[in-house]
């Protein structure tokens, strides 16, 4: 997993972080909103009309569904093949210093 919950706390509740362990660099934040923009429109052949025209039809959300996971994992394991991933060590908790 590229997430983990930190428990630590400078109270006398515990708080709770979510650290991700690897972001994105600006190219893929890029790729990552044409992704977003483009590839939930997407149209499938629905035949033609009376006059013969080509006919579209939005994506049954199954397949739109299946679409985004498979292109998103694929579009990922370019990013790491790419190299445009970058890791981040994990936070380390300070320990408290008593008064």
């Amino acid at each position: 997993m590229d997430k983990e919950i930190i428990i630590g706390g400078r109270y006398e509740f515990e708080e709770m972080t979510i650290h991700k362990h690897t972001v994105l660099d600006t190219r893929a934040e890029c790729a990552i909103e044409m992704l977003i923009k483009w590839g939930m429109v997407a149209e499938v052949p629905d035949g033609e009309d009376s006059a013969g025209r080509f006919k579209l039809k939005l994506m049954p959300v199954d397949e739109l569904v299946q679409r985004a996971c498979e292109t998103a994992d694929k579009a990922f394991r370019e990013f790491e093949k790419r190299g445009w991933t970058l890791e981040i060590p994990s936070p380390k908790l300070r320990e408290k210093v008593s008064k």
